[in-house]
Parts: C-alpha cells; sequence; structure tokens
C-alpha cells in the first residue's frame, strides 16, 4: 500500500522516528491506525450501550436523575466521611 501524507504529517511521522519512538515510518503508521480502529470500536460500544439505555427508558425502566444525583452526592459524602 502506497501511502501519500501531506507535508505536516509526513514530517511528523518523521519526528516520531528521529526521536526514537518508533522504528520506522511504518511503525508510526501502523500506531495511528490501530489507535483509530481501538476509537471506532469504542464508538460503537458507546452507541450500542445508548441504544440499550433508550430502550431501557422507553420501557418504564429508568431512574430520575434527580435520584441518581442523591444517590451519587450520598455515595461521594460517604467516601469523603471513609477518607477515602
Amino acid at each position: 500500500m502506497d501511502l501519500h501524507l501531506p507535508a505536516d504529517l509526513s514530517e511528523f511521522v518523521n519526528e516520531e522516528v528521529r526521536r526514537g519512538e518508533y522504528a520506522s515510518p511504518d511503525e508510526v503508521v501502523r500506531a495511528a491506525i490501530e489507535r483509530l480502529a481501538d476509537d471506532a470500536r469504542a464508538r460503537e460500544d458507546i452507541r450500542e450501550k445508548i441504544a440499550v439505555g433508550l430502550a431501557e427508558l422507553r420501557a418504564g425502566q429508568g431512574i430520575d436523575g434527580d435520584v441518581v444525583a442523591a444517590r451519587m452526592r450520598a455515595r461521594i459524602a460517604e467516601h469523603r466521611k471513609n477518607g477515602l
């Protein structure tokens, strides 16, 4: 595969290699693509969780936001009381 990067990105890749962060430009690009793939998987996971949450809300399984906030404040207060 041939990649053509704009000058600024090409310089960034070369600088990463010069600094010793990566052994070659291929490693820099591979790491960037792996991170991009990880991000895409994380976004998809979040979308799925949101879909589940929305379905639960539509089914009446949600918890009122004020109740959640009160529970969180209580937990924070308890942690502070215990020195956590």
